[in-house]
């Protein structure tokens, strides 16, 4: 799931006081930018963190910092992130296949972020599965090892390279009909720290107009 949105709550007894008597659009787009900015600094934190498993990232944290953009109205101010896969990290829940009838999960690092179509000599394993039913558990190499495809940009050149310690029988991937992932609401700022940025935020601006009125 790609995109979302969290309202900065300006209804906060603390942001309703500093704000009393201002236009709330013109508060609102002070917050915006200053919540931005904590969302890419925890974000830029969480890429600079690498992946837990000491896989190759694939820089999914960077591509949310890029998405970042701040919208703000009389009514509050947003954070909007449009990067597929977010929402799903955020609140987790069950993934199912969409055009397959089972779903590929890297075993090794060599496929952590590839799809197991970029893979060649490999076969179908079949096993006891988690349900007790027997049916494909697996994709794993071939004799002579698993080979995967060579990309010239996007496009497939048509040649493939072996696969370094795919030899045969080694998993490249594990079928599942679906995975359960649990919520991560690490991956956003706090709430106390989203209402203390507006609120600094908004405390600056007072300060502004009290200059600018001097």
């Amino acid at each position: 799931m790609a995109g979302a949105v969290h309202v900065v709550n300006t209804a906060t007894p603390r942001l309703r006081e500093l704000s009393a008597g201002l236009a709330p659009a013109r508060v609102h787009a002070r917050i915006a930018p200053a919540v931005v900015r904590l969302f890419a600094d925890h974000l830029g934190a969480k890429e600079a963190g690498g992946y837990k498993q000491g896989w190759p990232s694939q820089h999914f944290y960077a591509g949310c910092v890029r998405s970042l953009t701040g919208l703000s109205d009389a009514a509050a101010a947003y954070v909007s992130i449009n990067k597929q896969g977010f929402l799903q990290r955020l609140y987790g829940g069950v993934i199912k296949p969409v055009t397959k009838k089972l779903l590929a999960i890297p075993a090794r690092a060599e496929a952590y972020g590839k799809r197991a179509e970029e893979f060649g000599n490999l076969k179908v394993q079949f096993g006891r599965r988690g349900d007790g039913s027997i049916g494909p558990v697996a994709l794993v190499a071939k004799e002579g090892g698993a080979t995967v495809k060579v990309f010239r940009g996007r496009e497939a050149s048509g040649a493939e390279r072996p696969v370094r310690g795919a030899e045969e029988g080694m998993v490249m991937f594990w079928l599942v009909k679906e995975v359960h992932q649990a919520p991560d609401p690490s991956i956003v700022p706090t709430d106390a720290a989203i209402i203390d940025t507006a609120t600094q935020a908004v405390a600056s601006y007072v300060q502004y107009l009290k200059r600018r009125n001097n």
